[in-house]
């Protein structure tokens, strides 16, 4: 591999590949901390002594964890801050951020559930509601022949009836 700043770079993206492998072999270790130190000189040779601060010699460290503690995978933490930044999103109100966790996380839940439910029955369009629009400027087909029909006076009763009952001109003020 050819040197400069590009060489240093790759090698360190390729000791972050092998460190971070589900399977690693045990007799592979003490060669990946070997080929850790050399990285971090090489990257010494390239890069300011500005460049390196507490961070920039973990994958050493990172290789002896491996050794103890096996795969470390399983033991970072980039799941557990990515939902964090998911909760850390939820807060509306910062006088109350726990508040305004739980509400957010409840609202989220009850939309995933109704969602789940949902997708047991086919849908054929979104439909966004206007609360001005009129039910027959709805824009949906209706299929076959339209067929004039007049209404029964007992049907015109039940309606009139129905209309008087529910209108809010002729509601009563104590309902």
């Amino acid at each position: 591999m050819g040197c400069g700043p590009r060489a240093a770079i790759i090698r360190l993206a390729r000791l972050f590949t092998m460190i971070c492998k589900k399977v690693i072999n045990v007799e592979e270790l003490e060669r990946l901390q070997r080929y850790a130190a050399e990285t971090m000189c090489l990257m010494e040779v390239w890069f300011p002594p500005s460049f390196f601060d507490i961070m920039v010699h973990l994958p050493i460290h990172l290789v002896r964890q491996v050794k103890l503690c096996g795969p470390i995978a399983n033991a970072w933490c980039y799941p557990v801050e990515r939902h964090l930044h998911v909760l850390k999103k939820y807060v509306r109100n910062r006088a109350h951020p726990e508040g305004a966790i739980a509400n957010a996380y409840v609202f989220d839940e009850a939309l995933g559930f109704c969602t789940e439910y949902l997708k047991l029955y086919p849908f054929t369009r979104r439909r966004i509601w206007d609360d001005e629009e009129e039910l027959g400027d709805c824009g949906e087909l209706l299929e076959g022949k339209a067929l004039h029909r007049e209404l029964t006076n007992e049907e015109r009763r039940a309606i009139h009836s129905w209309i008087i009952r529910n209108s809010e001109a002729t509601r009563e003020p104590w309902r």
